[in-house]
């Protein structure tokens, strides 16, 4: 009976949705590593490297927002995320 009772109290512990969310979060040190590429690439105006990054990072060209973003920055409206005036 005990058995049961730690199996159950198991699988309520650990949720099949938090597991996922901890697969996709990043690392303070992922994460300042992308900051920085994106900086890089922003100070550069590198548009084809721009959207490559985005591609890496799951924004696909038939997402609404690739294009947003990718408008952003040919309008050099992007550098104000970064606090930086164009």
């Amino acid at each position: 009976m005990s058995d049961e009772k730690e199996i159950r109290d198991a699988t309520k512990r650990e949720k099949p949705s938090e597991r996922r969310l901890d697969k996709y979060k990043h690392t303070t040190q992922e994460r300042n590593a992308m900051l920085r590429q994106l900086k890089r690439i922003i100070e550069t105006k590198d548009e084809r490297e721009f959207m490559k990054f985005l591609r890496e990072h799951g924004i696909k060209d038939e997402n609404p927002r690739f294009s947003q973003i990718l408008k952003a920055f040919r309008e050099g409206k992007i550098d104000e995320a970064f606090g930086k005036k164009p």
